[in-house]
């Protein structure tokens, strides 16, 4: 069985022009770090611990370098692993 195309609707195409031509606004993604990608957080030497949604850890980061990483399934990491990292990092015994 063929995929069927959809019909154009001509009358609308009168009113508003060819929709495979229509221009979009520009899209600018935020600025804002949690949108930010491992290489610009880098470059802005980014300070602060971040969840990576893809890896499943939380990250943390000092001067734009990844110091540690705690795993966080389900999006949520165990406080005492994060603590232990945080002590393991700064040097707080």
């Amino acid at each position: 069985m063929k995929d069927k195309k959809p019909k154009r609707d001509l009358r609308l195409e009168m009113k508003m022009g060819d929709p495979r031509k229509i221009q979009t606004e520009d899209y600018r993604r935020s600025d804002h770090n949690d949108f930010a990608t491992s290489s610009e957080l880098a470059e802005r030497r980014f300070n602060g611990y971040r969840m990576n949604a893809i890896t499943s850890e939380l990250e943390i980061w000092v001067y734009g370098v990844v110091r540690g990483r705690v795993p966080a399934p389900n999006g949520r990491a165990d406080e005492e692993a994060v603590q232990r990292e945080f002590n393991k990092i700064f040097g707080v015994e």
